[in-house]
């Protein structure tokens, strides 16, 4: 089983769209993601990790099960824009500031046992300072 970040470090610009994770099931069952507390982003503090967001989050349903070698995607955003619709990307949209954070998925292998992988990344912001406009 392995979850991996599009890159270590995303840099929100002008032409951000947001980043993606995966889920790569590699074992020789399948795989379980239930709604509740299906992923969690944590924020590294002076005090460790501290929970950001947590939610149920698969595409499409309630659960989703990865069969041997199937993958499912997280696709994170900063603010919300249209999505399409699939079976393979479950869209979030979570407000993160500039810093390092782990993202971490939660699932039941038939066997029952329950697992849990996690990758780390860092945030950087590079967009312009936004001014008021007159109306």
């Amino acid at each position: 089983m392995a979850l991996t970040a599009e890159s270590e470090v995303f840099t929100v610009d002008e032409k951000y769209d947001g980043f993606e994770f995966t889920l790569h099931n590699q074992t020789t069952a399948s795989l379980t993601i239930t709604r509740t507390k299906a992923w969690e982003i944590q924020r590294r503090t002076a005090d460790g990790w501290a929970q950001v967001a947590t939610k149920g989050g698969v595409a499409d349903g309630e659960t989703r099960t990865l069969d041997c070698s199937e993958k499912h995607t997280w696709h994170l955003a900063l603010f919300e824009h249209p999505t399409p619709p699939g079976r393979k990307t479950t869209y979030l949209f979570v407000n993160l500031a500039e810093g390092h954070y782990k993202f971490s998925v939660t699932g039941t292998l038939e066997t029952g046992v329950e697992i849990t992988r996690s990758t780390q990344f860092e945030l950087r912001r590079q967009l312009p300072p936004q001014t008021e406009t007159e109306k």
